[in-house]
């Protein structure tokens, strides 16, 4: 009479252990991950285990960190190049008033032609500062493409590492 309840007692106490020391904590890390892989801003879990789940969780934790830190780098990124084009559009509408401005002194006198070399050197390093500004902007660019190209490959890390921790569940479930 008693064999049946004690196996069956045995059963939901393995069943409790499991529950605590490996399903909770593996619907923690998916959890978790899921946050990372969808762009949310993640605090990350404090898992006090030394073991591969453990393990798992610091890694999902830095790669929501290291998502974050991207994230920033880009914006920041993206702030550069609006103050660039800013520069850039002040100096182009900078340049067209001292055209203007050569053009109606050229008709004036012989002074201006002097006047009028001197707005074309300073023209070509106008243009100068462009072509740098737009070098940079290139630069800035790649790098953008670069750190996505990171993050892509994070998040494929992540999904295979979840896919792994649905095996382990999947053959915990099947041994259960």
């Amino acid at each position: 009479d008693l064999l049946p309840l004690a196996a069956a007692l045995g059963a939901a106490c393995g069943f409790g252990w499991l529950w605590v020391h490996l399903i909770a904590p593996l619907r923690r890390i998916t959890g978790q991950a899921l946050a990372v892989a969808s762009g949310e801003a993640v605090r990350p879990i404090v898992f006090d285990r030394i073991d591969e789940l453990g393990a798992l969780m610091v890694a999902v934790n830095q790669s929501g960190l290291n998502m974050r830190a991207l994230i920033d780098d880009v914006a920041e990124q993206v702030g550069g190049l609006t103050a660039a084009s800013g520069e850039i559009a002040a100096g182009r509408r900078d340049l067209s008033a001292r055209t203007e401005q050569s053009a109606s002194s050229l008709q004036q006198t012989a002074a201006a032609m002097e006047q009028l070399t001197q707005t074309l050197q300073h023209n070509l390093q106008s243009a100068r500062q462009v072509s740098e500004l737009s070098q940079q902007a290139k630069a800035v660019a790649t790098v953008g493409g670069q750190a996505m190209r990171s993050v892509v490959e994070q998040m494929t890390q992540i999904s295979e590492s979840s896919r792994r921790i649905a095996d382990i569940v999947g053959l915990i479930d099947s041994i259960a």
